[in-house]
Formats: structure tokens, C-alpha cells, sequence
């Protein structure tokens, strides 16, 4: 027996209500424990939370029906979205979590309640990470079984490929934090805080960077990968009276909408209801 499809909208909240649990959680510890590690992940959780909220209403505005104003409908808005939520993550998490992360590595203090801290980043972990898979799976079944980095290259599932830097960033975060705090608790250095949210903050940025410049290309225009494009061409060859396809243009108008432009040879001879 098959497996249900994962929907874009099963990603999208899933990684919404992951990312709730972890500002709510984190926001608490960081205030009982004074860690700015637990502060860096709040700043992730409510990024990743307003990221997802995002994303939900680009999901919806997509998928207006088309009009006189937008003959090809509004797909494309869903990747003005996903931009405004990568530089989001970058500003919110990217840039705020490195500042504190030197503020308390250049003036350190202790953490109360460590374990409470180390727990919060464990379960953190386990939730990003179930949410991660969840994302995966997804692309893995829109674009087959391919490596990581050819789906996330290829994937037109921005939204998917949006949760699951999302989850990912979550998941690193909370990696990152569970070794800054295990060598604070293990050496008694009060400047692995700091060092924790720094490297928490950087890592933020490099990821939001990766999904900014993943939208880019899809906002500017971009086609279908070759083997797409392959698959198309083999389609139209399939039609009787199509002796060659001469070019083939494609460039997305949403998340799984595909335009593809085809100039054709046809056999000679046709009348005008065989064409």
C-alpha cells in the first residue's frame, strides 16, 4: 500500500507549529537560565515562526484564480514571499544572534539552570529534525530519489525547500547549542555562551543566504532542468504528425505550475483539424 502525498500545506504547518513550541519553550528557558545560546534560539524560533506565517499566506494568494490582470494566475507571488521570509531569517536570527553572541562573549556570565537549557535544546532537536524528514520526504517524492543537494538545486517546491532550511536551521541550532553549553558545562568557560549564539547566528545566515539565492532564480524567470525539459520533448514526440521539436522554453509560474513553450515540425500534408 502506497504512502499519502505529503501537501505543501502538511510542511508548512507542521514547520509552523514546530517553530510555535520552539519560541514559546525558548523564550521561557532563556529567561530562567540567562543563556544567550537559549536567547539565539528564541530569536531562530520566532524567524522560523514568522518565516512559516509567511509562507502560509503565499500558499493561499497563489493560488487566486486567474484574471484580466493576471492571465497566468498569481503562482508566482508564492516566491515573493518565500524571499521576504529568507531575509527575514537573515535580519531577525542571522544578524541579532551574532550581536549578543559577541556582547556576552566579550562580557560573560553564568547560566543558571544549565540542564533545563540542555533539555530544551535536546527536544528542540528531535521536533526540527521530525520536521526536516517530513520536508524531505516531500521533495524526494515531487523530484524521485535524488542526492540532497540536486533537490534542493532542482526543486521547484519552494515552499517545501523554504520549511525545510527552515527545520534544518533549527536542527543546526540546536546541535550548535548543545555543544557550546556541553563545553561550558564541561570546562566552566563562560565565553562558550557567546560563542554558541555566534556561531548560531552565522550558521542562520548562511542558510537564509542559500534560500535567498534558491527564490532568485525562480523569481528572475528560471526554466526546468534538462531532464525535465527532456521528458517534455519526448512527450511532444509522442503525438502523432510531430516529426521534431525545434525548441522548447519553460520558465515556473508557481510552485508545481510549469510554463513550457514548444515550437514544433509537423508532417506535411495535415489538414487544418489533424494540426
Amino acid at each position: 500500500m502506497s504512502r499519502r502525498r505529503i501537501s505543501a500545506e502538511q510542511v508548512v504547518i507542521t514547520s509552523f507549529l514546530v517553530d510555535l513550541s520552539d519560541v514559546v519553550f525558548n523564550v521561557i528557558v532563556a529567561v530562567l537560565s540567562g543563556s544567550v545560546v537559549m536567547l539565539s534560539q528564541a530569536l531562530q524560533g520566532g524567524a522560523d515562526l514568522l518565516t512559516s506565517a509567511l509562507l502560509l499566506v503565499g500558499l493561499r494568494q497563489s493560488r487566486q484564480r486567474p484574471s484580466l490582470l493576471y492571465r497566468f494566475g498569481h503562482g508566482r507571488e508564492l516566491f515573493f514571499w518565500v524571499l521576504m521570509a529568507g531575509v527575514s531569517m537573515f535580519i531577525l536570527t542571522g544578524t541579532l544572534s551574532t550581536y549578543f553572541g559577541v556582547q556576552r562573549f566579550l562580557h560573560p556570565e553564568p547560566i543558571d539552570n544549565l540542564w533545563l537549557s540542555l533539555g530544551a535544546l535536546a527536544i528542540g532537536l528531535v521536533t526540527n529534525s521530525y520536521a526536516f524528514k517530513l520536508s524531505f520526504r516531500r521533495l524526494q517524492e515531487s523530484e524521485g530519489a535524488e542526492s540532497f543537494l540536486q533537490i534542493v538545486r532542482h526543486s521547484s517546491l519552494i515552499e517545501t525547500k523554504a520549511t525545510l532550511f527552515l527545520d534544518l536551521m533549527g536542527a543546526s541550532a540546536s546541535i550548535l547549542g548543545l555543544l557550546a553549553l556541553g563545553l561550558y558545562l564541561l570546562t566552566g568557560n563562560l565565553r562558550f555562551d557567546g560563542l554558541g549564539a555566534i556561531f548560531i547566528g552565522l550558521t542562520t545566515a548562511v542558510l537564509a543566504v542559500g534560500l535567498i539565492s534558491s527564490v532568485k532564480d525562480l523569481l528572475v524567470g528560471r526554466s526546468a532542468n534538462p531532464e525535465l525539459e527532456a521528458k517534455i520533448r519526448s512527450a511532444a514526440l509522442e503525438i502523432p504528425g510531430v516529426e521534431e521539436v525545434l525548441e522548447i522554453h519553460t520558465m515556473y509560474l508557481g510552485s508545481e505550475r510549469l510554463l513550457a513553450n514548444i515550437d514544433v515540425h509537423m508532417a506535411s500534408g495535415l489538414t487544418t483539424d489533424e494540426l
